[in-house]
């Protein structure tokens, strides 16, 4: 393909990889990779966040109640467990692969270079990833 515009200071030819006379040529490529989240934002469990709701709730107001219930029963919250969301949802460690191969060579004749990519990516996030798989074949015949 030939790219280019007017004005420009030259044009760009992008070609595809050829095979080339004589030997067959196997390349492989892999490559693998971790992803964990690096920073998590700090948060509160049931009973400060329990009690800070009821300390914004009763500012200015002499009421012993809020949404979170009576003031005197606070304690309840304290055997509450709470859930970490970001664990649940960015907890587990991501992983990359990447794998290639490549196939060429050919004769006189006949030239071909055939080509498989594999890329396949479990993402930090529960329920995120992607898996790719490309094919690319060539051949020139005289």
């Amino acid at each position: 393909a030939i790219y280019g515009s007017r004005g420009a200071n030259g044009v760009i030819i992008v070609t595809t990889k050829s095979g080339s006379e004589g030997k067959i040529q196997v390349n492989f490529n892999g490559s693998l990779g971790w992803k964990k989240i690096t920073k998590e934002i700090p948060v509160m469990d049931p009973y400060n966040y329990a009690y800070y709701q009821y300390e914004l709730g009763t500012a200015g107001t002499s009421s012993t109640t809020s949404d979170y219930g009576n003031y005197n029963d606070l304690d309840i919250w304290r055997s509450v467990e709470g859930n970490d969301w970001q664990d649940q949802l960015f907890g587990r460690t991501g992983t990359q692969k990447m794998y290639n191969v490549n196939v060429s060579g050919g004769s006189k004749e006949v030239k071909f270079n055939l080509g498989y990519s594999h890329s396949d990516e479990e993402s930090i996030m529960v329920g995120s990833g992607y898996s790719k798989n490309n094919i690319n074949a060539k051949l020139n015949a005289k």
